[in-house]
């Protein structure tokens, strides 16, 4: 669905072409209301189309992490050594004349939790840099997020105190994750950063323990890529095309979709009504994923989409509509989720339904005081348009427990507490879990 914008037909108005390009060759003129409006119609149906032709979300990888590590035993490495407060005093002690003198000069005898301190030789290079931590937040994934940009370029290996009781294993893993999602920068529409201009961590893990925190930072990567990347190029289309491409790369899967007035003929009224005011490429859809054998334990994930929510005709005020491109972050979750599920090879038969649809303004837009009719049968009084996610989800839910799975999570961006507590219409006695994502505490 994601083909070539088509080629604009030159418009023979001059007058209206200096709003659009403002071309060179163009004499200068007064420019009339009455000419100028065809043409911000045109450049207002130009910025729609962009979604379908801009390919920004193919430039993102989310494997990008990786530039931020660096091998096991790499050259020109620098210890980064994390101390709890429990071992402070004796690790103190162990220390040269000239460390302690160091750390005296900056008033940093004490332990202080979440502090980094650069340690320098006798030459004046680094030689270490020291990571203090609080004995409750050793285990702590948040506890190191900011690690990645608080120390200077290079190369550092990850040293940790192995004394007394504790799972140093699963301390490295959450460390190297911490590391990877505090790596994190949206590069599609910035200069990416020059080789060698960051820090690197030598991986601390091998084997299978590298390989769950590379699924796991893959999967926050591309979740937060999709709820980053701005509306205009992350609208239905687009996002169907993030899944089918996710999908793809794995052996044993299939896609499908149905896009527009075919939700209607296949009985899907509640996804239409919400997304029908979309403009064209961008029209509602539930995208439909498959991966794993046949016979194995059913899994079903489903994913509000909304990838822009105005609100509808009951209108949200600007304030409200400004982070509006994150209403998707429910879809976004449930493609980083399958991801995990695929890259890890787990044994179940995995099933993924996203409800896409721009909740947007227009003559033929969904109004408050129409009855609606869902998927199941059942019909549902509309008091306000700027509800939509539940109803584009009680569709995709029903449909979901048409197949009887061993389990349901659906995933959804609430904004709002009601949202939080209504009840979806689908089939009693459906094991159906539900899960509110935030897009608010990243590392």
């Amino acid at each position: 669905a994601a083909g070539a914008a088509p080629t604009p037909t030159p418009n023979p108005n001059p007058e209206t072409c200096l709003l659009l390009a403002a071309p060179t060759d163009v004499p200068a003129m007064r420019v009339s209301r009455r000419r100028v409006l065809p043409g911000l119609v045109a450049a207002m149906a130009a910025t729609s189309a962009r979604g379908l032709a801009s390919g920004v979300l193919e430039k993102l990888d989310p494997t990008r992490f990786n530039r931020r590590f660096e091998d096991a035993g790499a050259a020109n490495t620098t210890p980064l050594t994390v101390v709890r407060k429990s071992q402070w005093s004796s690790f103190l002690k162990d220390q040269p004349p000239t460390t302690k003198a160091w750390l005296a000069a900056l008033g940093r005898e004490k332990h202080k939790g979440g502090q980094v301190t650069t340690i320098p030789g006798s030459d004046g290079s680094l030689e270490r840099v020291l990571f203090t931590v609080g004995d409750a937040d050793f285990e702590d994934l948040w506890a190191y997020g900011n690690l990645p940009k608080s120390l200077p370029p290079g190369n550092f290996a990850l040293e940790i105190l192995e004394d007394g009781d504790g799972d140093f294993e699963e301390v490295k893993k959450r460390i190297a994750l911490s590391w990877a999602l505090g790596s994190y920068k949206y590069e599609a529409l910035r200069k990416a950063d020059k080789p060698g201009s960051n820090a690197a961590l030598c991986w601390p893990l091998e084997g299978a323990a590298r390989q769950h925190v590379e699924s796991a930072a893959k999967a926050a990567y591309l979740c937060r890529d999709l709820i980053t990347t701005p509306c205009e190029d992350c609208g239905p289309a687009d996002l169907e095309q993030a899944a089918r491409r996710l999908f793809a790369a794995h052996e044993g899967t299939s896609a499908s979709s149905i896009v527009g007035d075919d939700l209607l003929r296949k009985n899907f009224p509640m996804i239409h009504a919400v997304g029908r005011a979309g403009a064209a490429g961008r029209e509602p859809r539930l995208v439909e994923l498959t991966w794993g054998p046949e016979d194995a334990p059913k899994v079903t994930l489903v994913g509000k989409g909304v990838c822009f929510d105005t609100g509808g005709l009951d209108i949200k005020p600007p304030a409200a509509m400004l982070t509006m491109k994150k209403d998707m972050g429910g879809a976004a979750h449930v493609l980083g989720l399958a991801s995990m599920i695929m890259d890890r090879g787990l044994n179940v038969r995995l099933k993924v339904l996203l409800a896409i649809v721009e909740n947007n303004i227009d003559g033929n837009a969904f109004r408050p005081g129409d009855v609606l009719r869902s998927r199941l049968g059942k019909t549902t009084e509309i008091g306000n348009t700027d509800a939509e996610g539940r109803l584009i989800l009680a569709d995709a839910l029903t449909y979901a427990a048409e197949e009887s799975p061993e389990m349901i999570i659906d995933m959804v961006a609430p904004k709002n507490k009601a949202q939080r507590s209504t009840p979806y219409l689908t089939p009693a006695g459906t094991p159906t879990l539900t899960l509110f994502t935030s897009t608010l505490r990243q590392p």
